[in-house]
């Protein structure tokens, strides 16, 4: 039985390869909620990034609303109004997931690049990205509290966001479909979203037999279990 061990820039996925693989694509229906396959798929591009290449101002992003969209549709449009006014500003590119706090209201997270800018010009730009935010938003109960922008200065914040938004799968609370608003159980659409230009680099796929898949799983458990003592945390040790 063959194994399989995929390496990206900055991750690693491993597996038993399927007896039998069938050619024909299932037909993609209406998207509820986060599935384990969009979440492997946005895990999967995060980790492909090439975070050296990245260029830009990067500010990580995060938006809620007070009250909640009456269809997926009025939230669709409110993030294309959104990006929209965000490519007026010079918008390079984005990265964004829609997730759900526990009150059954979404939130938009995201990674905004624009071009480099410091002092006066920086404050303006996280000041209008603030307001497009609330112009989209008005009819949402939205307040400049449910707003928050920091920069990402370095390779670290991006890691650092790419660790947060690749880790989770379909069991954290924030895409449980058990915090999805009621009123959009018969569709949500796209999850997450790439806008512009990205630096990815293509993983490298190697076949292994058991002997081999095990020693690399050990190898990573090691490692694992090695940071999770290193962090210091007690409950780790």
């Amino acid at each position: 039985m063959q194994h399989r061990i995929t390496i990206f820039r900055h991750g690693a996925k491993s597996g038993t390869a399927p007896r039998h693989v069938s050619t024909l694509r299932p037909e993609r229906g209406r998207i509820i909620g986060w599935s384990s396959a969009a979440a492997r798929r946005n895990a999967e591009f995060l980790q492909s990034v090439d975070y050296d290449q990245l260029t830009g101002l990067g500010l990580a992003f995060t938006g809620t609303v007070r009250d909640c969209p009456s269809a997926p549709d009025d939230w669709k449009r409110t993030r294309s109004n959104f990006f929209k006014r965000l490519r007026r500003l010079g918008l390079i590119r984005a990265h964004d997931v829609t997730e759900w706090q526990r009150r059954g209201v979404p939130h938009l997270h995201g990674m905004l690049f624009f071009p480099e800018c410091s002092g006066a010009e920086y404050i303006g730009l996280v000041c209008a990205v603030r307001d497009a935010w609330l112009a989209v938003t008005a009819g949402y109960g939205t307040s400049a509290r449910g707003v928050h922008i920091a920069p990402m200065t370095d390779a670290a914040g991006w890691a650092e966001y790419t660790a947060k938004h690749a880790a989770r799968g379909v069991n954290h609370y924030q895409r449980s479909k058990d915090n999805m608003p009621a009123s959009w159980t018969n569709g949500t659409g796209k999850m997450w979203s790439v806008l512009g230009e990205w630096p990815v680099c293509e993983p490298m796929g190697f076949q292994a037999d058991f002997k081999a898949f095990t020693a690399y799983r050990r190898l990573c458990r090691s490692w694992r279990k090695s940071t999770a003592r290193a962090s210091g945390n007690p409950r780790h040790i």
